[in-house]
């Protein structure tokens, strides 16, 4: 049933009726049947049953079911549901009783085939077991009318080529989502489409209910841990910290500040790697650290390297309000910390200090993921919780237009791409064309408008790097730019367009593109501010598009904000591309004052910072290395370019043009980034290392 939604609702019974489930098993009023309703729907099954049982009511009853069908017994739920005669209940042991549910899926890569016999899935999607799926395809090739499946899950909506009249199944459609926001121009229009979405936790919550018009729900065991781990080790553990993967993105900067909190700390033996491992590696690194932190952009979320740590037996300390933490605390060797009180570190120390005691500790924290969060168990409650959800009654679906929804591509070489990867893979080459040729069609029955023409090119761009070889180069990048000057002449207001085209012909182009766009950024720069217009929708390239040279992260925020709640952002959007365009100018001139121009327009990005420092410098005027040095000691007390700013603040202090006051202190924790990294990608011995790394600094 579709329903309006307060998302400023706090009581139990309000945010149990919302679909938070989450939220209500954490913080649920211990008087009222939800919150053990709740917990029976995240997988807490004994908990649920049991403090249900004190309520003699029907609803208590029927989640008393639900949480044993939710928990694998189907016995017990479907004796319970026979004696309860509401539509939700009668459905759902309709579907009990079946031999097998069947359910069309799009799950991502390792998660089929499925353990869980209860369920026949067909999965969309490239594996040899898969029913292969093609860009664009028509639903109706994969199910029998006849006979239609029991439900179809997209499980993380915002990686998967939807099929675009997905909402033609004559079944419950369901899709799963977290990153929505990484890629919301692409992926926004594809969240209205499903009859409920489902979301890891309570923060991602509150915001979906504002983006879409469907039900949102949440069930935070959505990613689990494989079953064939090593045995937790008993020996001793050299690293007092370790952490692996994106550390330091421009796009996730918010990472970098408990980064800096850890390696502060000399009485941390930290190991900082910034680049995913594979997988043997990074268990062996596990195996030999006693504390993992995590961050996550969503605070509330599931921490899935928080699993993986503990399953190794690692300690954990998470954010604050962690959904893990329904699941495992103190006592399994789980420590929370919150940024802004900088207790982080204080918080590893605790653990350090007291490692006997948190080892035992972990060790149960590691039997408990390793049995809760593992994959097959984790799969088999995710189909069991949707199974619920297929079963509840449900209005007429509201039909998005099909001819709206356009398969783009979500990055340029970064992320979750088919197997093989992005280079030369044919389904993504078939994609490009296939949705080139759609919006090509869109033009000649709808006319030009700027977005269609920023879709269209940007398809071609993102997909160069895999189809165009490189005596044809040329060619292509005539064709791409004539479409941009085609835009230009009939949008001339549209600074998306101008500002994709100048980025297209300085990442690719040769001298006369360069000098074209550099003229272009000229002109662009020079025309007032309220002279632009901005769709929020006309797409910028995805975040892995010249990261380094534009603040994605806030401008995709800023969209993302202007879509839940109709905040006026243009001006901002406006001062954002305003502050790259300045940045790419200054790549291409000995005037720092592009660069300075940049900063005060976007301040809080660090590398317009770090550019504008190292070009004072190179000017090498008394009051430009005063400013310049004051630059990088800030940046390298606390940016994601902390290392690349010691650099050059060395180089100063060694030519006595600047001096600053915490430069041993920044060699310190530079020293111990640095040096990890170096000897974890080199394979060269530390100790041999140690002697000479300042001096190559």
């Amino acid at each position: 049933m579709n329903i309006t939604i307060n998302t400023q609702c706090n009581s139990t019974t309000e945010l149990f009726a919302a679909g938070n489930y989450t939220a209500v098993a954490m913080t649920g009023n211990p008087n009222e049947w939800q919150t053990y309703a709740a917990m029976g729907l995240v997988g807490k099954a004994q908990e649920a049953i049991e403090s249900l049982s004190r309520f003699d009511h029907l609803q208590a009853r029927f989640y008393s079911a639900v949480a044993s069908w939710i928990d694998g017994d189907e016995t017990t739920a479907a004796s319970i549901l026979e004696q309860i005669f509401t539509p939700h209940a009668q459905n759902l042991l309709a579907l009990i009783r079946k031999p097998q549910i069947e359910i069309l899926a799009q799950l991502p890569y390792g998660q089929y085939p499925l353990q869980d016999k209860k369920f026949k899935t067909t999965n969309l999607g490239f594996g040899p077991q898969d029913s292969q799926i093609e860009p664009h395809i028509d639903i109706h090739k994969f199910f029998d009318r006849y006979n239609p499946p029991d439900f179809y899950i997209c499980k993380m909506v915002e990686w998967h080529p939807i099929p675009p009249n997905i909402q033609e199944l004559p079944c419950p459609i369901f899709g799963g989502t977290a990153d929505y926001d990484v890629h919301i121009q692409t992926v926004y229009s594809w969240l209205q489409v499903f009859d409920e979405l489902i979301v890891p936790d309570s923060s991602i919550w509150k915001g979906m209910h504002k983006l879409v018009q469907v039900p949102v729900c949440t069930f935070p065991k959505t990613y689990g841990i494989s079953t064939g781990l090593p045995p937790v080790p008993t020996g001793p553990r050299n690293i007092d910290v370790f952490l692996s993967g994106t550390l330091l993105s421009p796009y996730h900067s918010d990472r970098v500040r408990p980064l800096h909190q850890v390696l502060s700390r000399p009485d941390i033996k930290s190991l900082m790697i910034n680049k995913w491992l594979d997988y043997q590696t990074y268990i062996n690194f596990l195996a030999n650290s006693k504390v993992c932190y995590t961050h996550i952009r969503f605070t509330e979320g599931m921490p899935t390297r928080a699993l993986e740590a503990l399953s190794m037996g690692c300690a954990v300390v998470l954010q604050r309000g962690s959904i893990l933490e329904l699941y495992v605390g103190e006592e399994q060797g789980v420590l929370s910390y919150e940024l802004e009180a900088d207790n982080l570190a204080s918080t590893i120390r605790h653990i350090l200090d007291h490692w006997p005691e948190f080892e035992q500790r972990a060790r149960q924290g590691a039997a408990v993921v390793r049995h809760e969060f593992a994959l097959p168990r984790v799969t088999s409650q995710y189909l069991r919780f949707l199974t619920f959800l297929a079963a509840k009654p449900r209005n007429q679906r509201r039909m998005q237009p099909a001819e709206h929804l356009i398969q783009k591509r979500s990055v340029f070489k970064r992320g979750y791409f088919p197997p093989g990867g992005n280079k030369d893979n044919p389904f993504l080459t078939k994609m490009a064309e296939s949705t080139k040729a759609l919006l090509q069609n869109r033009i000649r029955k709808d006319g030009l408008s700027s977005r269609l023409i920023i879709d269209l090119v940007r398809e071609t761009v993102l997909c160069c790097r895999d189809t165009i070889a490189m005596s044809d180069i040329n060619k292509w990048l005539t064709e791409t730019l004539n479409l941009y000057r085609t835009g230009i002449a009939n949008f001339p207001h549209s600074l998306v367009l101008r500002f994709n085209m100048i980025r297209t012909a300085l990442m690719f182009g040769q001298s006369q593109e360069i000098k074209e766009a550099l003229q272009l950024t000229i002109d662009t720069l020079n025309k007032p501010a309220s002279s632009w217009k901005i769709d929020i929708m006309e797409d910028v390239f995805p975040w892995d598009f010249g990261s380094i040279s534009f603040n994605y992260r806030k401008y995709f925020d800023l969209i993302t904000e202007n879509l839940m709640r109709g905040t006026q952002v243009n001006s901002a959007l406006v001062r954002l591309i305003s502050a790259s365009l300045y940045y790419h100018l200054g790549q291409y001139s000995n005037n720092p004052n592009h660069f300075k121009q940049a900063v005060i327009l976007d301040p809080e990005f660090s590398t317009y910072q770090y550019y504008y420092a190292k070009k004072l410098i190179e000017c090498g005027q008394t009051d430009d290395y005063a400013e310049a040095g004051a630059l990088l000691t800030r940046l390298a007390e606390s940016s994601i370019l902390f290392v690349e700013a010691f650099c050059l603040l060395k180089q100063l202090m060694e030519k006595q043009l600047f001096i600053s006051p915490k430069f041993e202190e920044l060699t310190a924790k530079v020293f111990k980034y640095s040096f990890n990294n170096f000897v974890q990608n080199t394979g060269i011995n530390g100790n041999d290392f140690t002697m000479n790394f300042l001096e190559g600094l």
